[in-house]
């Protein structure tokens, strides 16, 4: 199991690249509220438990300790570990910028995104700015 709010915004980010419509029913697989289904682990767990033996791992503690949950997956099938690291949060970052780059249509979806994303925010408080002076000795 994992850390509902984490998982639901890592989830959630995932899901987002597919541009899916929101959710209108509450089992849906884009539901990301706090008491969504997704995260009723217990509940899942005990589904699973009625078909076959099942085995919770711990997936913040497991991460904690090595770094990924793909070394304790490993052990619990009975292969060899070794170091699956394809698809990381970062290189999905990595894939998602080339297609971006790629892509006109993407990149203006981007931008436009982007600058409404700044208009949002208040005054003062865009691109990292805040109401305090900056430092004499910070180059602009």
């Amino acid at each position: 199991t994992r850390n509902p709010a984490d998982f639901l915004a890592s989830y959630g980010f995932t899901i987002s690249l597919f541009e899916l419509d929101a959710p209108t029913r509450p089992d849906s697989i884009t539901d990301l509220s706090a008491d969504s289904w997704l995260v009723d682990y217990q509940s899942r767990i005990d589904l699973w438990a009625h078909h076959a033996p099942v085995t919770v791992v711990d997936y913040d503690g497991v991460v904690a300790r090595d770094g990924s949950v793909i070394p304790s997956f490993a052990d619990l099938v009975g292969i060899a570990p070794v170091d699956y690291r394809l698809n990381t949060t970062a290189g999905l970052k990595d894939k998602i910028m080339r297609a971006i780059q790629a892509d006109p249509k993407a990149q203006a979806r981007l931008h436009r995104e982007l600058e409404a994303q700044k208009a949002s925010q208040p005054d003062g408080q865009r691109d990292g700015e805040s109401d305090s002076p900056r430092p004499p000795h910070d180059p602009v």
